[in-house]
């Protein structure tokens, strides 16, 4: 069953908006996703995964165009997907955003597991656990067209996978695969797959300045502030730190290795400043989430994987020894 799982709520305006560009009432898309509209409002709201699957059918049986999915995964950009996107814009290649969008998949949904490994001169983006995708397949095409639809915005290049698995039987027309994906097609897989050249990973992302930037300045307000030319050793390790956060948390060997020092040096000029790389980590993570959680749009468990935690109940557990209260509790306080 999937009702245990759960996908956020705000995902689904995505949808929405798409079902009443096809014509659709905007009530009975919501009616049979089963949910109301302050669902889509609230930023810490989730819902069970079958709801995403029950919009999907509607619009399905309401738009009976076998190429729907791929049309609407077309639609996607990057800003739609919330704090994945910002994660993926955060990267400087076109690998490491999408080596983030396997990290947070998640967010998007518990059932959202994406693995990104290198296989042989080839890199491989995967989703696992795939059990409805052979019934429903609107939404492989769907989610396969919308991560291409990323790539190709956010690198301003029209990537083209070299093999595209999908977890279905070949359908008799495939000419609209053929035009989305410019790729080699292979059907009736145990999950949907892309295959990427190693080459097109190390593409620079042409929009990340400008949106992210964007972000953080304007919404956020995370961008750490301009820092004197002399700055301190400690200032220069919070930047590094600061700018690997969203990959988890960074070591001592990969910020002592970009500050062009070894680990033990690293560890030394911070005790010089009577400082320690755990307290620079800490007390960054600390400072950055009373910040972020001033906005709405965040939800909280977003703000614990902006700060590099592994899951919510790292951050919920850190959050409480710092302020003796909940994230939630904290800001609640602080719009009151």
């Amino acid at each position: 069953m999937l009702t245990t799982e759960t996908g956020r709520a705000q995902s689904i305006r995505f949808l929405v908006a798409q079902g009443e560009s096809l014509g659709l009432p905007r009530a009975e898309l919501l009616a049979a996703a089963g949910i109301e509209e302050t669902q889509l409002e609230d930023p810490d709201g989730r819902v069970p995964v079958s709801k995403f699957w029950d919009l999907w059918r509607f619009i399905g049986r309401e738009v009976p165009d076998p190429d729907l999915g791929l049309k609407l995964g077309q639609r996607t950009r990057v800003r739609e997907t919330g704090i994945v996107g910002y994660a993926m814009l955060h990267s400087i290649t076109l690998g490491g955003a999408l080596a983030r969008l396997a990290r947070y998949g998640k967010i998007f949904s518990q059932r959202a597991e994406l693995s990104f490994d290198p296989v042989g001169d080839q890199w491989r983006l995967v989703q696992h656990r795939p059990p409805l995708y052979r019934s429903q397949r609107q939404v492989a095409d769907g989610r396969t067209a919308a991560v291409l639809s990323v790539c190709r915005e956010i690198t301003g290049r029209e990537i083209a996978p070299t093999l595209v698995l999908l977890p279905y039987a070949r359908p008799a027309d495939i000419r609209a695969h053929r035009q989305v994906f410019r790729a080699d097609l292979r059907f009736d897989e145990p999950s949907w797959s892309l295959h990427f050249r190693a080459t097109d990973m190390g593409l620079p992302l042409v929009a990340a300045d400008e949106t992210l930037a964007g972000y953080l300045d304007e919404v956020a307000a995370l961008r750490l502030e301009e820092l004197p030319k002399d700055e301190s050793f400690t200032d220069k390790v919070r930047r590094v730190v600061w700018s690997h956060l969203t990959e988890g948390q960074p070591t001592v060997v990969r910020v002592a290795s970009e500050l062009a020092v070894s680990g033990r040096t690293l560890q030394r000029r911070l005790r010089e400043e009577g400082h320690s790389f755990a307290e620079v980590l800490e007390t960054l993570r600390k400072e950055k989430a009373e910040v972020l959680l001033q906005d709405k749009n965040l939800a909280i468990y977003e703000v614990g994987y902006l700060l590099g935690y592994s899951d919510a109940t790292a951050f919920y557990r850190a959050f409480r020894r710092w302020h003796g209260s909940s994230p939630r509790e904290y800001r609640q306080l602080s719009s009151s």
